[in-house]
């Protein structure tokens, strides 16, 4: 092949692998949009109220939604268990100091948030409640073992499960002893794969904390923060700091291999059936 085609044969792949990158992105961001608090419910969410109260007292919606042009979200319920007495990180939040106080609450609140067509996200996986310190000021840990979790922490997060929730939100928590590393759950394939996916067998959406916060935003730059999230198999990433430059970097990490648009096209199916689920009225069912 002569030298010029074979440059211009290069020069338009390169230039159509960038187009299948910007476009696999846009369309990540765009659903993302759709499904993550455009419309913010009004519902009373507080979790000072009863979950069974709340249930019934949200108000009545159509079974159907597919003349509005965005879903309503709520990120609730707070799934943290309130067990540590040195910690009060979460005990405004929280439903309780146990997973028999907790796990209840929040299935109700589930149930209460889908039958009236509400998205709505289990927060913070794998549990945060114990945890001292505040992950928007700094990292923040559980010396826990998986096993140990799983015993407690997790077992909201399963009630949220086997009422159908559509979002787990991974929180900012680092678990040495499960990850080996001082990683994030919501930056860990650890937690959000291994532990969520894996073992708990959650087919839903994955989304972050807030990336704005110091224990995830003070590991990467804006422009790996993502691409980092996205590795751990989280299929939302919630408020980064710089989002252009979170964008872009998820765009040459495909341009680079790093990430594949097969691992794109898992999170926009996990978005789309959300969100269809939303405008058809069947989140409940």
């Amino acid at each position: 092949m002569p030298s010029h085609s074979r440059q211009t044969g290069q020069h338009r792949s390169a230039f159509s692998l960038r187009f299948v990158a910007v476009v696999c992105v846009a369309a990540l961001v765009a659903l993302a949009l759709l499904c993550s608090g455009c419309a913010p419910t009004s519902s009373n969410s507080s979790n000072t109220h009863e979950a069974g109260s709340f249930a019934d007292g949200v108000e009545d919606s159509p079974s159907s939604n597919s003349n509005s042009e965005t879903a309503a979200e709520d990120a609730a319920p707070d799934a943290d268990i309130a067990n540590n007495p040195e910690s009060n990180t979460m005990a405004r939040r929280s439903f309780g100091t146990s997973a028999a106080e907790v796990s209840p609450m929040v299935k109700a609140q589930v149930e209460g948030f889908l039958s009236s067509d509400v998205l709505c996200a289990a927060k913070h996986f794998p549990g945060i409640g114990g945890a001292e310190g505040d992950s928007h000021h700094e990292s923040i840990y559980s010396q826990k073992t998986v096993d140990q979790m799983a015993s407690e922490e997790l077992l909201p997060f399963q009630a949220a499960m086997e009422a159908n929730v559509p979002f787990i939100m991974v929180g900012h928590l680092s678990t040495p002893a499960i990850t080996g590393t001082d990683a994030p759950a919501s930056l860990s394939s650890e937690i959000a794969t291994g532990v969520l996916r894996e073992r708990l067998g959650y087919e839903g959406i994955v989304i972050t904390d807030s990336l704005s916060m110091a224990a995830a935003s003070e590991l990467y730059p804006p422009s790996k923060i993502a691409v980092a999230a996205l590795e751990a198999g989280v299929d939302m990433m919630l408020m980064p700091t710089d989002l252009p430059a979170a964008l872009e970097g998820v765009v040459d990490a495909v341009e680079s291999g790093t990430l594949t648009e097969e691992r794109l096209d898992e999170s926009l199916m996990r978005i789309v059936r959300a969100k269809l689920a939303w405008e058809d009225g069947s989140l409940a069912a």
